[in-house]
């Protein structure tokens, strides 16, 4: 890696010789820096990647105003292994995937991606000095990766930072030391996958127009965890415009999940709006919304920021009414459960049933459930802290009392059938 004085020089050099003429490079076919004749201290550079096409870049590298275009069907590819990656100033990627492993990044001018995905591996270090924007993109700090953010606003809108890959031996890290985290909307979040990973700030985040603290608390702490002392936020832990909760989001948006059936023909539709390092989704039926078998199981398109549809379609026979949900499966075999619909062979569905807001501060709801359902609140120790009967859909059920954390919704319908649902209550 370059001795930062070296990069002080460079500026001063930038500075002196003045903005260049914009000059745009497009690379049609996997290239490196060198064969795509891109030079090393590139200012006032447009680079389009075509669709599927891979640029390394295999020497350090000084950007000044420069913009990386993607395609516009299928996103672009850059790679770089053990380079320095510095920004004077401001930089923007569109539809881009970024593979950087052992790379020094340094942003001194801000940064903005969208729909886009950096992913840091090995050692790699981000040090940002100014602000970063991700607008559906998400940054990936894998390994023993570390972000150091000194300056700006780090801002997210439908996206997230991921800090940790889901296995023990990573150690990545993202600390805040002067500059601000702002979650501009209810879809975005920051999530520490293990408790080998952690935030740092001493300041409060802005979580879609709320100041939410993370300092004072106890999340993963003790024997056999982290010794945590303020400002340091171990993982697994998310951090929401709702505040923390205590466990590792998964990046998969579900939109929609709906199901029909003709005859003895069951056709399941569902569409994501956001999926980052997704797998598989696996189909799971019930007769009775407690006892679930998988049935089978469709491939994910493994990251997307665009709507995405899937349909699966299975022959049933034997039985009047079904329940559906889909496991929905990541790279690192973390998975969460979609809502459940419920289905009737005459060929019309039951609503989803769900519970919302998830996570929920202060109540939260069902919907799709009969009027007149009884609902059992279980802590994650197999406690019963809140019993509900004659529940009428949608109705407000007051979470006072309730510490953050897990829970489990047991939701039991006037006939008797019973479904179950995660709950995050955060603080």
């Amino acid at each position: 890696m370059k001795n930062i004085i070296t990069l002080v020089l460079l500026s001063v050099l930038f500075s002196v010789k003045g903005l260049n003429a914009q000059s745009i490079y497009n690379v049609t076919k996997n290239s490196s820096l060198t064969s795509a004749d891109i030079p090393t201290t590139c200012t006032n550079c447009v680079i389009n990647i075509a669709n599927g096409v891979t640029l390394t870049i295999n020497k350090d590298v000084y950007f000044q105003n420069v913009t990386f275009n993607g395609g516009a069907k299928s996103k672009s590819t850059i790679i770089a292994n053990n380079h320095d990656i510095v920004f004077w100033s401001a930089g923007t990627f569109n539809n881009i995937i970024a593979e950087w492993k052992n790379v020094n990044l340094v942003n001194a001018g801000p940064l903005n991606f969208t729909n886009s995905v950096v992913t840091f591996t090995s050692n790699s270090v981000a040090t940002v000095y100014t602000s970063i924007s991700l607008v559906s993109s998400t940054w990936k700090l894998e390994d023993n990766s570390d972000m150091n953010a000194t300056g700006g606003t780090f801002s997210i809108k439908n996206g997230s930072l991921t800090v940790g890959d889901g296995s023990a031996s990573s150690k990545a890290t993202a600390v805040f030391n002067g500059a601000q985290l702002s979650l501009l909307d209810a879809t975005s979040f920051v999530t520490m996958m293990t408790n080998k990973n952690f935030y740092f700030n001493w300041s409060p985040y802005n979580g879609n127009g709320k100041s939410i603290t993370t300092t004072n608390n106890n999340l993963n702490c003790g024997s056999g965890k982290s010794a945590c002392s303020a400002p340091v936020l171990y993982g697994p832990a998310s951090l929401t415009a709702g505040g923390i909760s205590a466990n590792a989001m998964l990046p998969v948006k579900l939109a929609t999940f709906t199901a029909k059936s003709t005859n003895n023909t069951v056709v399941l539709n569902w569409i994501t709006t956001q999926e980052v390092n997704s797998e598989v989704f696996e189909i799971e039926r019930s007769v009775d919304g407690i006892n679930w078998m998988t049935v089978g199981s469709v491939a994910a398109k493994g990251t997307s920021w665009t709507p995405s549809k899937y349909s699966y379609s299975e022959v049933v026979k034997g039985g009047s009414s079904f329940a559906y949900r889909l496991k929905m499966v990541d790279l690192d075999n973390e998975f969460e459960y979609s809502p459940i619909v419920k289905i009737t062979m005459n060929g019309v569905a039951a609503g989803a049933v769900k519970t919302y807001p998830n996570p929920a501060t202060n109540f939260f709801a069902v919907d799709g459930v009969s009027t007149g359902a009884q609902l059992h609140v279980v802590n994650m120790n197999g406690a019963v802290v809140k019993v509900i009967n004659g529940y009428v859909p949608n109705a407000k059920v007051s979470l006072n009392g309730m510490l953050a954390g897990n829970y489990v919704v047991k939701v039991t319908d006037a006939n008797g059938a019973s479904q179950a649902f995660k709950l995050i209550v955060s603080r």
